[in-house]
């Protein structure tokens, strides 16, 4: 099976409401689908999300990085050489992970396909008990509560409240989100690298005083500060989870060999592909670190990504898999579908994806 063409199209998927947090506000979901085509008529998809504020790359950057760098290297290859093709995508140019990611995961997709088997057994799937948690945006405090009290109500168990814009309305939000919900429910807090060392400490260690059992907090300081969070890790018994200070796996290896977190989020478009995400997972559980799979505003086809590799994956606990929950209008058919908290993986082959409604695909 011979890769005969690349294409890509772009998506724009409206959001129920804006979605904040300390880095953006997002009104709808901008997506880049890559579809990899070969000459026995079969495809497979991937796709990913301009982030500038994270990787630093957008729609042009990444379109321009797969059409003129990765396409070249791997047009007229066979699908039998996969080890192969993944180097070449990764080696094709320096750092562009989310453009990466894309072409990664449609090879898997196809390479799924070619074996007839859903990526979740592909990957060799341990379980596919999934469950989300729910992501609560920055909003009113009055809002706030109102979207976790409707999540709980759902089935969640989970939550991960967004902070990092102003210390004392966390606090407050947070007070009044827990008196809400009560004690049974779990809350992440996720601060988008929103707190100074001294302030990351100074908030967790209030928040340990208020009796608010928070069960961990990501990403509490800039991204390219291990040493800070590293000790934000050694100053609190909140479990500390680096998330935007991994992007490669050598920020990975830095990490864990700083002994810098508790906990590592793996998100398979920031991290270059399926590829790079499991070599990741595999690295935390030699280290005996748990991993949380989590996600970007991003479609159900890289979240269907996602999932298979938390099913195959022992040491992924937690999951923050909920994008899909957010958006107002499903274009995507095929791929993971949900009851309430519940991720329901796709028995079809590859990742699942039937047809995309609304896209523009663009020549080469």
């Amino acid at each position: 099976m011979i890769i005969k063409d690349i294409k890509i199209g772009y998506l724009n998927i409206p959001l129920l409401k804006p979605f904040k947090t300390a880095l953006r506000t997002v009104e709808h979901v901008q997506t880049i689908v890559v579809q990899i085509e070969t000459d026995e008529g079969v495809w497979g998809v991937g796709d990913t999300a301009p982030s500038p504020k994270i990787t630093g790359e957008t729609q042009v950057s990444i379109t321009e990085a797969i059409l003129k760098h990765i396409k070249p290297n791997i047009v007229g290859m066979n699908i039998r050489d996969f080890s192969t093709i993944l180097l070449k995508i990764q080696t094709s140019l320096v750092g562009n992970y989310l453009a990466k990611a894309a072409v990664d995961m449609a090879l898997y997709d196809l390479r799924c396909k070619s074996f007839n088997l859903p990526m979740y057994e592909y990957l060799g799937s341990e379980s596919n008990n999934l469950k989300t948690n729910k992501t609560i945006g920055i909003a009113t405090t009055k809002e706030m509560i109102d979207a976790s009290l409707l999540a709980v109500e759902e089935g969640f168990d989970a939550l991960k409240i967004k902070v990092g814009l102003d210390s004392d309305q966390d606090l407050e939000r947070l007070i009044a989100i827990r008196q809400a919900i009560g004690e049974q429910t779990e809350i992440r807090i996720d601060a988008n690298q929103g707190w100074t060392v001294k302030e990351a400490i100074r908030n967790l260690d209030l928040y340990e005083q208020k009796g608010l059992k928070i069960e961990l907090v990501e990403q509490p300081v800039v991204a390219k500060d291990i040493l800070g969070l590293k000790k934000v890790k050694e100053n609190t018994s909140i479990k500390v989870m680096a998330d935007e200070s991994i992007c490669t796996t050598k920020d990975a290896f830095d990490v864990l060999s700083m002994e810098a977190a508790d906990i590592l989020n793996v998100k398979v478009i920031k991290n270059g592909g399926v590829n790079n995400a499991l070599q990741i997972i595999k690295m935390a559980e030699v280290c005996n670190i748990e991993c949380m799979i989590g996600c970007m505003l991003e479609s159900r086809i890289s979240i269907s990504a996602a999932a298979s590799i938390a099913m195959a994956s022992k040491n992924v606990t937690k999951l923050d898999l909920d994008a899909p929950l957010f958006y107002n209008d499903d274009i995507i058919q095929g791929g993971v579908t949900y009851n309430k908290s519940v991720i329901i993986p796709c028995q079809a082959n590859g990742l699942g994806i039937k047809k995309i409604k609304k896209i523009s695909w663009i020549s080469n």
